[in-house]
């Protein structure tokens, strides 16, 4: 082999062409996903093929001193599959089946040989390897389906990681200010407000929007097959952030009491 038929192997580069056309990507990974059953219903044909060649060479073996269209047609069993090939693809099969019922002298086996071949082979296997074909592809189709949607759904899901990632950066945020404001602040309502936000809502529509938060990431959690791992200090931020939450309810709590305590002291008075 010289350097000049080595160079032929080049065109084979164009293949990379494949690589850039989704729907090319689609039809190769249908033919590799079906090749394992296609193999299978391969060898059941041949199997059946050897079957009818045999019965072709012990039964239509040709007279030698006669003329046929085709006469090495059952010479022997390679022969004998090229014939049978050959009525697989439609070609000639109606010389052949002459030639039979020259040898036969019958009206009914030569048919019968031709038309159960051709039925077995071309009707029965041919419709079932288009049908592995066709399912492969609807199977490979629905796959690419499946990747895409997990990888939009991993998308957002990641967006909402970082927002989650934000709301507990700013509630860390508020309680460093807090623990700082501790030996300023002139009363505890000064430091409910400061955990609370800036209004008297504040607190309650960021736990609401914590808690929105949290179920969705659940349910991304619960949809996505593959394991999934946290930050390594989301658990300390969730456990901060309860933390400040459990401080602003006792808190709340006193000034309640406290409020309480001086309404009742005004209807003693």
């Amino acid at each position: 082999m010289t350097a000049q038929s080595l160079r032929c192997f080049r065109i084979l580069r164009s293949l990379k062409l494949i690589s850039r056309f989704k729907a090319a990507r689609d039809v190769i990974i249908c033919v590799t996903k079906a090749v394992k059953s296609i193999a299978f219903i391969t060898i059941l044909m041949f199997i059946f093929a050897y079957i009818y060649a045999v019965v072709g060479v012990l039964f239509f073996k040709y007279d030698k001193r006669k003329t046929y269209d085709f006469p090495k047609a059952f010479d022997s069993i390679g022969e004998a599959l090229k014939t049978l090939f050959q009525i697989f693809s439609n070609d000639h099969w109606l010389p052949i089946m002459k030639d039979i019922g020259d040898v036969t002298d019958s009206v009914i086996i030569p048919p019968l040989y031709v038309a159960t071949w051709l039925v077995l082979s071309c009707y029965i296997f041919g419709n079932i390897l288009i049908g592995i074909i066709v399912n492969s592809y609807q199977e490979a189709a629905e796959a690419v389906r499946e990747a895409d949607l997990k990888a939009e759904q991993r998308l957002k899901r990641d967006q909402r990681e970082s927002a989650f990632a934000n709301e507990l950066d700013s509630a860390a945020a508020k309680r460093k200010t807090v623990a700082a404001a501790d030996g300023g602040a002139s009363s505890s309502t000064e430091k409910l407000s400061l955990l609370s936000g800036s209004g008297g809502g504040g607190g309650e529509m960021a736990v609401e929007r914590w808690v929105n938060m949290v179920e969705k990431n659940i349910l991304d959690l619960a949809i996505e097959d593959v394991s999934f791992c946290w930050p390594r200090d989301t658990l300390l931020r969730y456990f901060l952030l309860m933390e400040s939450l459990q401080e602003n309810l006792e808190e709340r709590k006193r000034l309640l009491d406290l409020a309480n305590h001086a309404v009742l002291q005004m209807f003693d008075v």
